[in-house]
């Protein structure tokens, strides 16, 4: 089945920003949205379209590329599915390149969270407050430019990593509704 809201490529993403002279990249305005996201829920995309574009864009002024992207990331999040994938440029592009950008992920990601209001107690608490920590220290991340094999696959698990605990903060902030209670016979 057709995704109905494919996840605009990376390069596109960052065309759009900088054609809206806008000050984040690709890869910190995606992890802000996740962060808004995680924090608020999947409801209203104009705190991030604010927050990377400017004051109250007017509607049909987002660029096709960031409403895809702020489409793509809400049903990736809020799917249930594992399907969500950080905004990074592909594998074709520098090792060290790919680390800058995981880095200015992790820091949209943590100023998202902090923006979107996510109490204290929530960020030192158990699972996320260790995954909160742990972002920290990947926006400290480098690699050298002759990095080899070893630094591609600390590249990938770093990646993965930041997924899956995205994925985990969504879940245990936005936990789903409850059900209507089942009828005992």
């Amino acid at each position: 089945m057709d995704d109905p809201h494919p996840t605009p490529a990376y390069t596109a993403v960052r065309d759009s920003l900088a054609a809206a002279d806008a000050e984040s990249g690709p890869a910190e305005a995606h992890g802000l949205l996740c962060g808004l996201v995680c924090a608020r829920g999947a409801g209203d995309p104009e705190p991030w379209f604010e927050q990377i574009l400017g004051p109250a864009p007017r509607a049909g002024t987002v660029p096709a590329p960031l409403d895809a992207l702020w489409r793509s990331t809400r049903d990736e999040l809020t799917g249930g599915g594992l399907s969500f994938h950080p905004l990074l440029p592909d594998d074709a592009a520098p090792l060290p390149e790919r680390a800058r950008a995981l880095g200015q992920w992790g820091e949209g990601f943590l100023a998202g969270l902090g923006l979107g209001d996510l109490s204290d107690e929530a960020a030192r608490g158990g699972e996320i407050g260790e995954f909160l920590q742990d972002v920290a220290e990947i926006t400290r991340v480098g690699f050298a430019p002759a990095s080899g094999e070893e630094d591609e696959a600390a590249y990938t698990e770093i990646v993965e990593y930041l997924r899956m605990g995205t994925l985990l903060v969504y879940e245990t902030l936005n936990p789903p509704a409850a059900g209507p209670a089942g009828t005992v016979h």
